[in-house]
């Protein structure tokens, strides 16, 4: 073995391959139909569930990628074990490729419903991958115990947008980007989006079956048809449909019927309780995308819960969708949820996102035990109503009740009363710590008068479980299920070559090189993985065969390569070079006349040694 030591700037190193990998993690519902409570919804064994989870922002087919590296099967594995039982699956996100803006993630065209030819949509004709990928997502979340809300429109890719690939311009319900006209252009109001009143909405024609509606109709029932085997499945009319009115849905929702008996729903953008502020009367549940905080949470649940049809809160931004909320407030806002007697608590998929945290097992952790408590509570929440005046503090604190049931969520009080006064007798109580999934041991609460509880120790916020559940009460600590070294996550193809070498730097940028056609290439790509054009790496003695590179990357995530020329038993000469300043520099002879094999490159302080 020969060493070279040259003098630079401060570095550090990694290796891996040219196909580049992400690493990630990995878990029953049944055929989905409304509780008789008409609160919840049940699964296939008539068991009632309550619903967490998130809004999947991804392209539906395994393998390719919106301008995220997002994917819904790692959303569904990760998730699962922590007891995530819901996802939402849109069906209209646009098509991204390697020349929209933003690009797809991997440059690579995503499927759509419609296929596309020559760059165009053909609405006559379905594109199997997109349909194939659909029912493989429906498939591992059934295996995983997990609901899918099939969203079947969306409204933000049929709004402008700025121009951007996720808008209108992009959007293959606009006639510039189809293969034909298969009806006139709805943008009546030319503002250069459909998102508003009688453009994508048009009932005349939906019930009609003629023009634009003729293919709503279309996906409605491939979506529903295509899915008819899986018993996990419901169904949203759309994603934030700004424009659409409770005409337009209460056709759409009863076409869908006619169709299926899986549940429809109806998604708004305001705190609507009836008839009277949007709702259609014919939906089977309601959701919105309303609360920031927690509070709005508990405020917004009490005005929408308990009106005929199930209902949550599924916030798709800003402030409890933000990277950066924090795991408290959704254990809050989940916590609100359930004992305002929500149907579920939603999300959006940031977390599962390589920017902000990556995969957030603290939060997580917290749904899990939420789910836990119903579980080993055995708690009859169906049979419960909301019932917040039983509580003191009732701005703040919570009630879920029945005669003989309490669940009582208390936000940070010290201490609160609780009305037990319609209670004759006696009845088991344990105070929960939903932070660490702890109980405390059982005593019991007399009733026919108003008593007191107080906080256990090292509680944040705390729960009061009275009555006869019959779970175990077991509780535990959260454990880190699916170690993320251990699954295959995201791969990305870049291109021809071989020898690859892979690096990243402090800021998360992923560092590139490999040999094709006798040249040393280079790509740079940023922390969530969108790549730069392939620079050439200078040859220093003409065209050859040059190989094996190797990069490290310095303090200042600049990186530095050796390489060798030849095969064995012809490798007699290594190089170095490196890219400070923006710019290779020209390579540096390393060993010469010696058997060169592999060299490889490691920096420490100003120096630069290179084996071979």
């Amino acid at each position: 073995m020969s060493s070279y030591k040259r003098r630079e700037k401060g570095v550090s190193l990694l290796l891996l391959s040219l196909t580049l990998v992400w690493l990630a993690g990995a878990a029953t519902a049944g055929a989905v139909s409304i509780d008789p409570s008409h609160r919840y919804y049940q699964d296939a064994a008539g068991k009632p569930i309550f619903l967490i989870g998130y809004y999947g922002w991804a392209a539906v087919p395994d393998g390719y990628f919106i301008d995220h590296p997002s994917r819904y099967s790692t959303m569904i594995q990760r998730g699962a074990p922590y007891k995530i039982n819901y996802i939402r699956i849109s069906l209209c996100v646009n098509r991204f490729t390697s020349s929209t803006n933003p690009q797809s993630w991997n440059n690579q065209p995503t499927p759509v419903p419609f296929a596309y030819v020559n760059g165009k949509a053909n609405l006559d004709q379905w594109d199997a991958t997109f349909w194939t990928g659909l029912q493989n997502q429906c498939a591992l979340a059934q295996q995983n115990g997990v609901v899918v809300m099939i969203s079947i429109f969306d409204g933000v890719e049929i709004r402008s947008n700025g121009g951007a690939a996720y808008g209108y311009a992009n959007s293959f319900w606009n006639p510039a980007n189809q293969t034909a006209s298969f009806y006139p252009d709805p943008d009546f109001n030319h503002n250069g989006q459909i998102d508003d009143g009688g453009e994508f909405y048009q009932t005349s024609n939906f019930n009609s079956s003629v023009g634009l509606g003729k293919y709503q109709r279309m996906l409605i029932t491939q979506a529903i048809s295509q899915t008819a085997a899986y018993n996990n499945v419901m169904f949203e009319v759309g994603n934030e449909l700004g424009g659409s009115d409770p005409t337009w849905y209460a056709a759409v929702i009863a076409y869908a019927k006619s169709l299926t008996s899986k549940p429809i729903t109806q998604e708004g953008n305001s705190v609507c309780g009836s008839t009277g502020c949007g709702r259609t009367s014919n939906l089977d549940g309601w959701s919105e995308h309303v609360a920031n905080t927690p509070a709005q949470v508990k405020a917004n649940v009490a005005q929408i819960v308990g009106q005929g049809v199930p209902a949550w809160e599924d916030p798709d931004g800003p402030l409890l969708s933000d990277a950066n909320v924090s795991s408290d407030d959704l254990r809050r806002a989940a916590w609100y949820s359930f004992v305002g007697g929500a149907a579920g608590w939603g999300g959006f998929t940031v977390d599962y996102w390589s920017f902000g945290h990556g995969f957030n097992s603290t939060t997580t952790c917290y749904y899990r035990s939420l789910q836990s408590f119903i579980q080993d509570s055995g708690v009859q929440f169906w049979n419960m109503i909301p019932s917040h005046n039983l509580v003191s503090n009732n701005s703040a604190n919570s009630c879920l009740a029945r005669a003989g049931e309490y669940v009582i969520y208390v936000l940070s009080d010290a201490s609160v009363t609780v009305d037990l006064t319609a209670l004759s007798g006696s009845l088991p109580y344990r105070l929960y710590d939903p932070r660490s999934n702890t109980w405390t041991a059982s005593q019991n609460a007399s009733g026919g008068a108003v008593r007191t509880f107080n906080k256990p120790a090292g509680a944040d916020d705390w729960v009061i479980y009275i009555g006869n559940g019959s779970g175990t009460f077991a509780g535990g600590a959260c454990s880190q299920t699916g170690d993320p070294w251990s699954t295959l996550g995201t791969q990305q193809t870049l291109g021809d070559g071989i020898t690859p070498g892979v690096a990243t730097d402090a800021q998360g940028n992923i560092h590139v090189v490999y040999m094709n056609s006798g040249a040393i290439y280079y790509r740079k790509a940023s922390s969530t993985g969108v790549f730069g054009a392939a620079e050439q790496i200078p040859v220093p003695e003409g065209a050859a065969n040059y190989n094996s590179p190797h990069v490290v990357c310095d303090t200042d995530g600049d990186p530095h390569v050796v390489f060798e020329r030849d095969w064995y038993p012809s490798t007699s000469k290594c190089w170095y070079s490196n890219r400070k300043g923006g710019t290779w520099k020209t390579p540096t002879l390393a060993f010469n006349g010696l058997l060169v094999l592999y060299s490889r490159l490691a920096l420490y302080g100003t120096n630069a040694f290179a084996t071979a």
